[in-house]
């Protein structure tokens, strides 16, 4: 919303309605996040199934109003990527301790860890490959595709 005040009796007011398509929690607060990265509200850690959580554990944040626009990007191609995938996302982990790596919880038993500096559609490229071939009776902990044309599991 934003108010201004017009001089000598006149107040205009404009409301710009955003539409959430996520969580994204700092530590203890979450705010839900529209499709051009802006922060609003606060949102409850558990909103439920239908909006994607992110839990962004880096700790320089203090007030936070943005995202970042490469990385808001990166993590709206994951979640398209992962639609062509038929692989559901329960959220995702920005990783305090690296730079630009983020976890990928997934809708199976392993997690996908991905890094937002390499190229996300090469990525997840290589993730549809890789899970073509392995088939429906594979079961890793986790799946690493942080590294440009590999993949790496336990």
């Amino acid at each position: 919303a934003e108010i201004k005040k017009e001089y000598p009796h006149k107040i205009t007011v404009n409301l710009a309605e955003r539409i959430p398509i996520g969580t994204w929690c700092f530590q203890y607060k979450c705010y839900y996040f529209d499709d051009q990265g802006a922060l609003w509200g606060k949102a409850l850690r558990s909103s439920g199934s239908l909006l994607l959580i992110v839990e962004d554990n880096n700790e320089s944040i203090s007030n936070p109003t943005k995202i970042e626009p490469g990385l808001l990007e990166s993590i709206k191609k994951i979640v398209a990527g992962f639609d062509t995938i038929n692989l559901g996302i329960k959220g995702i982990e920005i990783q305090a301790s690296s730079i630009n790596d983020i976890r990928i919880n997934t809708t199976k038993e392993y997690y996908i860890l991905a890094n937002t500096d390499s190229d996300i559609n090469k990525q997840l490229d290589i993730l549809r490959i890789f899970l073509k071939n392995k088939g429906e009776d594979f079961h890793p902990t986790y799946i690493d595709i942080r590294i440009e044309g590999r993949v790496y599991y336990k």
